[in-house]
């Protein structure tokens, strides 16, 4: 077993803004009002959508083994031989975020304030 580990990141709930509108993606008008969301479920959606993978291989049991968040770091849980494919895929994660949000709005989601 090996660990991912992305450091400033924390486990917060997000209440839905506006600027934020591609985080919830398939909420209706009426659920946007109360919805949130958090890191841990971002990226269990993100890293279970498909990818290249071993034939038969799933990401939630085959290659994600647990994530898990300890004060102020994000950890991936996976099988050593896919900590390459596992960084990869969270690495293309925070950069797609980081594309599509501002600075500001990158930090409400990882839970930095100030």
């Amino acid at each position: 077993m090996t660990t991912v580990m992305v450091k400033n990141v924390y486990l917060v709930e997000v209440k839905y803004e506006e600027s934020l509108t591609s985080l919830f993606l398939g909420y209706s008008e009426d659920e946007l009002k109360t919805a949130t969301t958090n890191m841990y479920t971002l990226l269990d959606c993100k890293l279970n959508t498909s990818m290249e993978m071993q034939e038969g291989a799933t990401w939630d049991t085959d290659y994600v083994q647990d994530i898990f968040f300890r004060p102020g770091k994000l950890n991936i849980a996976c099988q050593r031989e896919h900590g390459k494919a596992v960084t990869q895929k969270v690495t293309l994660f925070f950069e797609n975020l980081t594309e599509h949000l501002s600075e500001q709005d990158l930090a409400t989601v990882c839970g930095i304030h100030n």
